[in-house]
């Protein structure tokens, strides 16, 4: 785990990494997940049942639970879901297998 201290990762949680990141505020990025990996940035969190799943960077962004496999390549505030690209400004959707650039 690379970064600020306060980045984490939930305990028991294996396969997963976090390779730098965090703010002068403090907000840490977070993995609940297995073999998750956030890149950097600040505040983002990969969240409980979302294995497999990626965020590269930004602030804010979210990978909620049981959100398998999905990706936030960056940006700010997106929200991932199940089998998702979430790449850009804020946007939020659960539909399968979508893929949203731009």
């Amino acid at each position: 785990m690379g970064g600020s201290v306060s980045n984490r990762m939930a305990g028991g949680v294996i396969g997963a990494s976090i390779a730098g990141g965090d703010n002068s505020l403090g907000a840490a990025n977070r993995i609940d997940a297995n073999y998750g990996s956030i890149g950097g940035g600040f505040g983002n969190t990969i969240m409980s049942g979302s294995i497999d799943s990626t965020i590269g960077g930004g602030s804010g962004n979210i990978i909620p639970t049981a959100g398998e496999h999905a990706t936030v390549p960056g940006g700010d505030g997106n929200l991932g879901g199940l089998l998702q690209l979430r790449p850009g400004l804020p946007r939020s959707s659960y539909p399968r297998r979508l893929i949203c650039v731009g």
